[in-house]
C-alpha cells in the first residue's frame, strides 16, 4: 500500500471521528432537554441523576394548568394561511 493511499484512509477515518464528534455535541442539548422533561423537579437539579424512573408528571401538568392545545391549535392555523397566502400569492 503506497503513503499516498494510506494518508488518503488516515485523513477520511479523522474527518468521520471529527464529523461524530460534531454530531454528539449538536445533539447532546437535544437529548438533555427529553430526558430532563422526563425528571421530578428534584432530579432536575441534582446533577449526578444519570439513571432515573421517567415521570409524565411535567406534561400532565402543562396540559391541564396551561392552554397548551389552544396554542398549537393557533400556531397550526397561522401557518396553514401562511402556506396559503405564499401559494397563492407567489
Amino acid at each position: 500500500m503506497s503513503s499516498q493511499v494510506l494518508f488518503r484512509k488516515l485523513f477520511l477515518i479523522l474527518r468521520y471521528c471529527l464529523l461524530a464528534i460534531v454530531v454528539l455535541i449538536t445533539l447532546f442539548p437535544l437529548y438533555y432537554m427529553i430526558t430532563t422533561s422526563f425528571k421530578t423537579p428534584i432530579q432536575t437539579y441534582d446533577p449526578s441523576v444519570w439513571i432515573f424512573k421517567p415521570t409524565m408528571e411535567n406534561y400532565i401538568s402543562l396540559f391541564t394548568n396551561y392552554k397548551v392545545t389552544r396554542y398549537i391549535v393557533n400556531s397550526v392555523v397561522v401557518t396553514g394561511v401562511s402556506i396559503a397566502l405564499t401559494l397563492v400569492l407567489a
